[in-house]
């Protein structure tokens, strides 16, 4: 048995996301989510699950640059995956400009 799986995206993504499960038959539950939220302020979805076994990211860091420099974004996803759940699956693509 599978627990509740929740997709979340950026609110103008959301439609995309609502799509591609539906078209998918899959079952889970999604809503908007922006890395960095507040516990307080999380979607109800997220707040009545938390702690989830297991926080996936993947493609949501835009702003990395070099190891010495700050990156808001993924300092926002390392924070809200500390406080979503107690394992976190991370995957950062690889864009121009970044470094390794």
């Amino acid at each position: 048995r599978c627990s509740p799986v929740v997709l979340t995206d950026v609110y103008r993504a959301l439609p995309l996301l609502k799509r591609n499960v539906q078209a998918n038959g899959l079952p889970c539950e999604t809503c908007a989510l922006l890395w960095g939220t507040p516990a307080e302020r999380l979607p109800p979805a997220v707040r009545s699950r938390v702690p989830f076994d297991l926080v996936v990211a993947s493609d949501c860091s835009y702003d990395f640059v070099a190891p010495d420099r700050p990156s808001p974004s993924l300092d926002a996803l390392l924070a809200s995956a500390r406080g979503l759940g107690a394992r976190a699956l991370i995957c950062v693509s690889r864009r121009p400009n970044e470094v390794e």
